[in-house]
C-alpha cells in the first residue's frame, strides 16, 4: 500500500486519438507485484500509432478503455509479499515482461519473443502517477543517471536489439535510414561500438542534427542519386549493415540497394499504414544478403543499455526536447507525430 495517497491521476486511451485523464484509486500490489511512483514516461513510436487506429494492432496491446506508456523511469512507491529485492524509495526502470525459459523460443534465445509472457497482459501504464508492474520487471537506476536519461533504456535496449540482429561489429559500415529519435539513439549506439555511421533522412534538420551528433556522413534522402551517394561513400561495395528507422516502403527499398555483398538489411520500424514493398528476390540471393527485422528487447540488453548510458558511452541527453506534464498527455503526442521535436517525455507530477 503506498503511504500517505490513496488517489492518482492517468491518462485512459478512449479511442483513436483520444486520450482523457482521470483519477484511479493508487493500485495495491498483490505477491510478487511492486507499485512504481512514475517520474518519467517516454512518448513511443508504437504507442503514437495504437493511439491514431488501435484497431489495427492485436487486442493483446490494447484495449479501450485502457492506457499507454511504457518507456518509465521512478521509485519504488510499495512492494507486495514475497518482493525481498526491492526497497521502497528505490530507483528503476521498468523492463520487459519476464521470460518463462522453457518455451521453444526462450531455449532459442529468443526471450524477447516468450510464447508464455506474450500470453501475458502487455499493455502497460505508464502515463500514470503510479503504475503496477511484476516486480520482477524492475532494474534498478544506475547511480548518476537522472529518471530522464534511465527512460531511454527500453527504446535503447530496442535498438541493441536492432544492431544485434544486424550483426553490427566494431569497424562496420552502418547506413541508418532515418533520422528521428530512434534513428538518432541508433547513430549514438552504433558510434560507441566503434562502427561507421551513414545517415540518411528527408528532413534538412533532422540531417543537421545527426551531422552534429557525430555521423560520419549525412546524405540527403529521397533523391535520385540518394543510393549512389551512400555507394560512394562506401568504395561503391555498400554497408555492412543498413538498419531502417522509418516505416515506409521507399525506405525499405533503398535500405536494401545500400546493403553490402553479405550485409544485413534490419527494418527496425514497423510500417504505418501496412503496405508492401518490391522486392527482386536475386538480390537476397546473388548478394547473399540477410533481411532481417528486430522487435522489443531482451532483459540483458536493457541491463546493457543502462550500462551503456550509466558509462557515458550513449549520451541521451541531447536528445530531450519536450517535458511535458500529464494534463498535456494528447499535446505530447501531437509534438511527437508532428517531427517539431525528438524525444517528448511525460511528467506525471509535473514539469519543475
Amino acid at each position: 500500500m503506498v503511504e500517505g495517497a490513496s488517489q492518482m491521476r492517468a491518462a485512459v486511451l478512449c479511442g483513436p486519438m483520444d486520450m482523457q485523464v482521470e483519477t484511479f484509486p493508487i493500485p495495491e500490489p498483490g505477491p510478487g507485484q511492486a507499485v512504481i511512483r512514475v517520474e518519467t514516461c517516454g512518448v513511443c513510436p508504437s504507442g503514437l500509432k495504437i493511439l491514431k487506429d488501435p484497431s489495427h494492432f492485436p487486442e493483446r496491446l490494447w484495449r479501450v478503455p485502457g492506457t499507454l506508456g511504457h518507456e518509465v523511469a521512478g521509485t519504488i512507491a510499495a512492494a507486495g509479499p514475497a518482493v525481498d529485492a526491492l526497497a521502497v524509495g528505490e530507483r528503476v526502470v521498468h523492463g520487459p515482461l519476464v521470460p518463462c525459459g522453457r518455451c521453444r523460443l526462450c531455449r532459442r534465445g529468443r526471450a524477447n519473443f516468450c510464447l508464455t509472457s506474450r500470453d501475458q497482459e502487455y499493455l502497460a501504464t505508464g502515463f500514470a502517477q503510479y503504475m503496477l508492474v511484476s516486480a520482477a520487471t524492475c532494474l534498478p537506476t544506475p547511480e548518476g543517471l537522472s529518471d530522464d536519461e534511465a527512460s531511454f533504456a527500453e527504446p535503447l535496449a530496442c535498438c541493441l536489439n536492432s544492431v544485434e540482429r544486424a550483426g553490427v561489429r566494431e569497424g562496420d559500415t552502418v547506413v541508418i535510414v532515418g533520422g528521428g529519435t530512434m534513428g538518432l539513439l541508433h547513430l549514438a549506439l552504433v558510434r560507441a561500438l566503434g562502427a561507421r555511421a551513414i545517415v540518411t533522412e528527408l528532413d534538412a534538420t533532422r540531417l543537421r542534427r545527426a551531422a552534429e551528433l557525430g555521423a560520419d556522413a549525412v546524405v540527403q534522402a529521397g533523391q535520385s542519386d540518394t543510393v549512389e551517394q551512400v555507394r560512394a561513400l562506401t568504395d561503391h561495395r555498400g554497408a555492412e549493415a543498413v538498419i531502417v528507422c522509418v516505416g515506409a516502403a521507399p525506405a525499405i527499398e533503398a535500405g536494401l540497394a545500400m546493403a553490402a555483398d553479405c550485409g544485413a538489411v534490419n527494418l527496425f520500424a514497423g510500417t504505418w499504414p501496412p503496405t508492401t514493398i518490391a522486392l527482386d528476390p536475386n538480390r537476397i540471393h546473388y548478394k547473399e544478403l540477410v533481411l532481417t527485422g528486430s522487435q522489443s528487447s531482451t532483459r540483458a540488453q536493457h541491463e546493457r543499455a543502462l550500462a551503456l548510458m550509466a558509462a557515458r558511452q550513449v549520451d541521451v541527453r541531447s536528445l530531450i526536447t519536450h517535458r511535458m506534464p500529464l494534463e498535456e498527455i494528447m499535446e505530447a503526442h501531437r509534438v511527437y507525430g508532428s517531427g517539431v521535436g525528438l524525444k517528448v517525455l511525460v511528467k506525471p507530477w509535473g514539469v519543475q
